[in-house]
């Protein structure tokens, strides 16, 4: 629940534009380490590790690190699956999103990112939310 509190707050509040998060995530290869650490949390976390049974970890990796560079405002065309159609039928509640949130949180803070800019990234993701939750 902290990721939608924080994102309800920055949602009023002016804040830079998000072409500048990508810098101050610390670009590329710092976004992708922290993205590597939490494909390895979501896949080993009880509540949610179901979900990523069978999943190639390192493409998947390498498909998360690019739409969190495209969201934070890297220069470069994102091509990544319609998350709708990516998540039908998988049975996925606001419960599983939200442990997935912590994970993600969890890794940027073991890596080193800021409260602030962990907290404007989550703020781009969470409009995800209702493209992925498919139960109530």
């Amino acid at each position: 629940m902290r990721w939608l509190a924080a994102a309800l707050f920055f949602a009023w509040m002016p804040i830079a534009s998000a072409s500048s998060l990508f810098e101050d995530l610390g670009g590329r290869d710092k976004i992708a380490a922290f993205t590597g650490d939490f494909v390895e949390r979501v896949a080993s976390d009880p509540r949610i590790e179901r979900y990523f049974v069978g999943t190639d970890r390192p493409g998947f990796a390498r498909k998360l690190t690019d739409l969190f560079c495209h969201l934070a405002g890297e220069n470069r065309l994102y091509r990544g699956a319609n998350l709708r159609n990516a998540h039908a039928g998988l049975g996925i509640t606001a419960a599983d999103f939200n442990a997935l949130v912590e994970d993600l949180q969890e890794a940027m803070e073991a890596n080193g990112v800021s409260f602030a800019d962990e907290t404007r990234l989550v703020a781009l993701l969470a409009p995800m939310q209702r493209d992925v939750v498919n139960q109530p």
